[in-house]
This record gives structure tokens, C-alpha cells and sequence, in this order.
């Protein structure tokens, strides 16, 4: 244990120490300087309350795949979180829970001594071997055994084998992350309408921002659904126009709950939303009272969140069984019959990220290869990476520091454009739900229009972490009701695709932002113009 005061001397030095610590730890660059901000800046709030002369008690902590510090500060309650009135501890700690410090105050059991502030701080230790390579060798090895399984059995056994063992343990990881998924769901979206603060905010942030990050994928999804709907009479009867019309409407009757447990005993996505969407705007209503429902809502997300990072940890593993399984059985022709789709995604994803840097060199006059270069760092983080938290201030500074945008309106921009703005992983959702029931033949027209009401709703719950799909993809095709292992398939698909889709979709996401920015009048020009190494 060493012990700091809050003198700007010490709160230097222990900031260094920390960041030594962590770095000789094998904790990411991106994490160190996040986490060494956040408790720069909460030192910096303990000594404006309790003086530079009040000793600061530190301790390093060691978790199974985790690594960090316990700060302890005895004096009277401070919650330097809840105090947080220029936002820097939220911007520092948002989108992501690789950084989400944990603060509690232990009272003295002596009337006349002080109590105890003690925060909390772990992040995640780097994986010695990279995530791409861990998932190629993963693979490699089970595809190796399967063709092992194969020589040493009967195609008979094989297919025993595979379908009354090896199934059902994959199913385990996927149901589990179907329950994480519904928690997910129900929890992200009121907390993500709370942000707007109030009903008069959030009327004027949704003409601004929300509404271009709502209606653009919306305005992709509808061409998609007009050429999927030609391969309706291919896949499935269409029915006449009352079945049509019965469909729908059945589609949107069956989105309202018969009471508020069915939906989570059901697995209903779809009415969960709505009950989270009701739950938000009631606590936009309820202003400051609802405070401390929405820190309840907080801490359960998170605790659904984290639930969530530590089952995709495990990601690699359960490739490598779905691997082993699609070669053990027919699906694997299946997987051959899904490249097509593969490659319309990614000819959206590049399409996307030409569309929309296009768009926005035109809209400000600046140079294709001078703006490239500006969003460059958290393309090669998020295309490393496959997560949106690894970047997230990487991704944030981009904006602020290199394009010019305002401070407090690129905080707001970006903490909604990672949750709500996912248009590429709608359009993923979208191919791979058509293209999975025309396989399966069972895309008939209520089956269309429900992939796509949900191809444009759920990606709002992926949460930002490697895998974050895995949950929502297994949930989408359980609730439209295509089976035969088609879910596991598109899984797998996901988790090669999600390294090209991620990074292209932040691409888009800052674009979006520049470009709404901009309308506002909210951009320096100068700076944006200017080339990177004027900038920095």
C-alpha cells in the first residue's frame, strides 16, 4: 500500500505510477490513458473538497483477467461521479466497460472518526495473443477434428454425434446469451433516452441528430426489403391480400404485452422494447425524481453489459464448436450457398464508408485523403479490434481535436451515434435474416417484414464489445422463427464480418456527425480543413 496527498505534486506522481503499473500489466495503451484521466480527474475533485493536504490511500488489485488500483480517501461523503456537472467522468466512462470505476463510502464506527471514500478501478488485461489470430487458431483446430471425427466414424454416428452433443452445448452459450440480450434491451434503451435530460431536449435533439441517425437506416432498409421481396414466391407462398394484410397487423398487435412479465418470460424482443421505450419516457417525464430508478437501470446494464464481455470472451471457443459442427454435417454446404450474402455486406460496408466520406468532403470542401487520414487511428483500432469501446476516445478526440467539432456537442453526438447509429449491422441483420429463410424456405411475407422491423430495431442493443451481436443474431432468428442451426450460421459469420463492419460503421457514424455538426454550425473549418500534423 502507498500512500499520496492531493498537493498537484502528488496527484502527478501517482498518475505516473499508475500508468507504469498498468502498462507493465499488458493493459492497452487506449485504457491507460483512459483510466489515468478518470483518476487524475477525481483526484483533482477530492482535493477541491478536502484540501492538497488529505492522504490518499492506495492499493493495486488483481482480478482473473483484470488489473487496476483501490483509491481510499477518508473524510466525508463525495460521490465524485454523481458531481460530475462538466461531464468529463461520463465521457471518460461511456460506451464502453473496459473503464467503470466503482465508488462506495464506509461510514466510521466511531462517532468522532472519519469515512471512508474508496473508488475502485479494474480494466482489462490485452490477451497475449491477438483476437484474429486466437479465432484462426481456434478454428483451425476444430475443423482438424472434426475431419479426424469423420474418419474415425460412420456418417450416421456423425450426425448423432453432432446433432444430440455437440449442438446442445452450443445451444448452452447461445441461450445464455439470449437471456443477456433481453436484459440488454430492456435496460440500454431507457438509459439511452434519459441522456436527452428532458422532453424539451429531447424534441430538439431529435430534429437534429436523432433524427438522421433514426431515418437513415430506415432509408436503406426499405430498398432492401423491395429487392428482398422478389424471392417471396421462391422461398414461400406470399398468400393473398387479406393474409398479407392479417400478417402485419398481427405483427404490431403481437408487439404489446399482455402484462409486464410475459415479455421476459417469452422472449418477446419486440415487446421488451416497447416496455423500455415506455420506461423512458416516463423518467424523461419524471425529471430529477426519477434519479435514482435510472441508477438502478445504470447498474443493472452494466452488471448485463459486463455479464455480456465475459461471455464473449469465450466467442473463439464457440466458433470453433459451430466450426466442427457445420463440418460434421450438411450445413457446411449452407455455408458455401451464404457467400453471396457475405460479400453484399461487405459491398455494403465499403459502399457506406465511399458514400458518406464522399458526402462529407463535399459538404466542407475538404480533401478525401486529408479527412482518411484524420479518422484513420480508430479505423485500425475497431478494425483490430472488432470493438467500439477499445476506440472510443480515440474516436472521440478525432472529432474534437482533429475535425473541430464542440466539445459538449460532440459528447452528446457520439454517446448516441455508438448506441443508436449501427446502419451496416442493419443491413447484416437484414441479408442474413432474407437469406437464411429463403434457404430454409420459409421467407414468406410476414416473415420479411418482421427480419426487417427487426433488423432495424435490435442492433440498438448490441453492445460494443467483440461478439456484442452474437446475442442479438441468435434472438432475432429464435423470435422469427428460422431454425436448423440457420442462427449458429449466421453467428459464425458474424464473427469474421464484425472486423469489416465495426470499423466501416464508425467510419459512417463520425461522417454522420461531421455532417449534422456542420448544419449546426458547429464545426471549426480551419481546423477541419487542415492537414493532420497542423492539427495535433
Amino acid at each position: 500500500m502507498v500512500n499520496y496527498t492531493l498537493s498537484f505534486e502528488s496527484i502527478e506522481k501517482f498518475v505516473e505510477d499508475l500508468r507504469v503499473y498498468l502498462t507493465n500489466n499488458r493493459v492497452a495503451k487506449k485504457e491507460v490513458l483512459r483510466s489515468t484521466l478518470l483518476v487524475e480527474e477525481v483526484m483533482l475533485k477530492y482535493r477541491d473538497a478536502f484540501g492538497e493536504d488529505a492522504v490518499v490511500e492506495t492499493e493495486t488489485l488483481s482480478r482473473i483477467w483484470k488489473t487496476g488500483v483501490s483509491i481510499r480517501i477518508y473524510g466525508d461523503s463525495l460521490d465524485p461521479f454523481s458531481e460530475d456537472e462538466e461531464g468529463m467522468l461520463k465521457s471518460l466512462t461511456a460506451s464502453t466497460v473496459n473503464v467503470n470505476p466503482v465508488w462506495k463510502y464506509a461510514k466510521s464506527s466511531s462517532a468522532n472518526a472519519k469515512g471512508c471514500n474508496e473508488i475502485n478501478l479494474l480494466v482489462p488485461k490485452q490477451a497475449r495473443v491477438s483476437n484474429p489470430v486466437r479465432f484462426l487458431i481456434t478454428v483451425i483446430f476444430f475443423i482438424m477434428f472434426a475431419l479426424l471425427t469423420k474418419m474415425l466414424l460412420s456418417e450416421e454416428n456423425c450426425a448423432i454425434w453432432a446433432n444430440d452433443f455437440v449442438l446442445p452445448v452450443a445451444g448452452t452459450y447461445t441461450n445464455f446469451l439470449s437471456v443477456m440480450a433481453i436484459l440488454m434491451v430492456f435496460f440500454s434503451i431507457p438509459l439511452c433516452i434519459v441522456q436527452y435530460g428532458s422532453i424539451g431536449t429531447f424534441r430538439k435533439t431529435a430534429k437534429q441528430v436523432l433524427k438522421r441517425y433514426i431515418l437513415i437506416p430506415l432509408g436503406i432498409l426499405i430498398p432492401l426489403g423491395i429487392a428482398a421481396s422478389l424471392f417471396i414466391t421462391k422461398g414461400g407462398e406470399a398468400g393473398d391480400g387479406y393474409a398479407i394484410a392479417k400478417s402485419i397487423l398481427d405483427i404490431f398487435i403481437g408487439m404489446i404485452p399482455g402484462n409486464i412479465v410475459s415479455p421476459f418470460l417469452n422472449f418477446n424482443c419486440m415487446q421488451v422494447m416497447l416496455v423500455g421505450l415506455t420506461f423512458g419516457l416516463c423518467f424523461l417525464v419524471m425529471g430529477n425524481e426519477s434519479k435514482t430508478l435510472v441508477s438502478i437501470f445504470d447498474r443493472c446494464n452494466f452488471v448485463a453489459v459486463l455479464t455480456n464481455s465475459y461471455l464473449a470472451r469465450f466467442v473463439h471457443f464457440y466458433v470453433g464448436v459451430m466450426a466442427y459442427y457445420l463440418v460434421l454435417t450438411d450445413y457446411s454446404v449452407l455455408f458455401s450457398e451464404m457467400l453471396p450474402i457475405i460479400l453484399i455486406v461487405v459491398g455494403a460496408c465499403i459502399l457506406s464508408v465511399v458514400v458518406f466520406l464522399a458526402l462529407t468532403c463535399i459538404k466542407f470542401r475538404v480533401k478525401p485523403f486529408v479527412l482518411a487520414k484524420k479518422f484513420l487511428p480508430s479505423f485500425m483500432v475497431n478494425l483490430s479490434s472488432a470493438s467500439v469501446g477499445a476506440s472510443f476516445m480515440v474516436f472521440f478526440d478525432e472529432l474534437v481535436k482533429d475535425c473541430g467539432v464542440e466539445l459538449a456537442y460532440s459528447g452528446m453526438a457520439v454517446n448516441l451515434g455508438t448506441v443508436l447509429f449501427k446502419p451496416l449491422y442493419s443491413v447484416f441483420l437484414a441479408v442474413c435474416g432474407v437469406g437464411a429463410a429463403y434457404l430454409t424456405d420459409c421467407l414468406t411475407f410476414a416473415t420479411l417484414i418482421q427480419i426487417l422491423l427487426m433488423a432495424y430495431i435490435l442492433p440498438v442493443s448490441i453492445p460494443n464489445i467483440q461478439g456484442g451481436a452474437t446475442s442479438v443474431i441468435l434472438l432475432m432468428f429464435s423470435q422469427v422463427g428460422i431454425g436448423n442451426g440457420m442462427g449458429e450460421l449466421i453467428v459464425t459469420i458474424n464473427t469474421i464480418l464484425q472486423f469489416i463492419i465495426v470499423p466501416a460503421n464508425i467510419f459512417c457514424t463520425q461522417c454522420l456527425i461531421l455532417l449534422t455538426a456542420g448544419k449546426e454550425k458547429k464545426v471549426d473549418l480551419a481546423k477541419l480543413r487542415a492537414a493532420v500534423a497542423k492539427s495535433k
